[in-house]
């Protein structure tokens, strides 16, 4: 804990996150959740980095309302795999255990390759875009989309449409029937786009009070 230095057991909540994100039997996920519960980080990040662990031959795509957002839990990625001094104070080394991860392809602020891949796909094993953006390549096994909305991207219901539009042509087509798609973010408004994702079908739906 940055507060107060001390190591808390886990919350009961973010362990149901947890279980949810990486739960493979769920293809649709949706999580809203208040600000400051580390939402982005277990979404985004560590889930992530235990789905490379896992299957180095995974391919995600992180999403956030900015692109420079979703570089921002890339670049927190590839410290955790590649960043020795990380660990520095701890008796695990996620490098040491199950990397090297660094070696592979270009690694750049939009996306990399870790070493040890053997998928013939040409995709990066994870990639960043902002809402709004073409995702490039033919698919990917997960997409994670975090902090999609703000007031000022909700503020308008034909903004909101736009997006729900974009959600459906860019996301959804990448990860197909099989792939995982999981929202995660804090509500902003009655009518903003978790309004509108809560009720399609198919959609596994976790919500936690303020």
């Amino acid at each position: 804990c940055f507060a107060c230095g001390v190591t808390h057991e886990t919350p009961p909540f973010q362990l149901e996150m947890m279980e949810a994100i990486t739960d493979p039997s769920i293809k649709r996920l949706m999580i809203n959740l208040a600000a400051g519960h580390s939402k982005s980080s277990i979404g985004s990040v560590k889930s992530t980095i235990y789905e490379l662990c896992k299957d180095p031959n995974s391919m995600s795509v992180l999403i956030s309302k900015t692109e420079n957002m979703a570089k921002k839990f890339l670049y927190q990625i590839k410290n955790y795999l590649t960043n020795e001094l990380v660990y520095a104070d701890t008796p695990n080394n996620l490098i040491e255990d199950w990397g090297p991860f660094a070696g592979g392809e270009a690694w750049s602020a939009k996306g990399f390759y870790i070493a040890g891949r053997q998928s013939v796909e040409k995709d990066p094993t994870v990639a960043a875009y902002g809402v709004g953006q073409h995702i490039q390549g033919a698919r990917a096994h997960r997409i994670i989309l975090a902090d999609l909305a703000d007031l000022e991207n909700q503020k308008s219901a034909e903004r909101v449409k736009d997006m729900m539009q974009w959600i459906t042509q860019q996301p959804l087509s990448r990860v197909g029937r099989h792939g995982k798609l999981v929202f995660i973010g804090t509500r902003v408004g009655p009518q903003d786009i978790y309004s509108f994702l809560e009720v399609l079908p198919g959609y596994k739906v976790i919500r936690y009070p303020c």
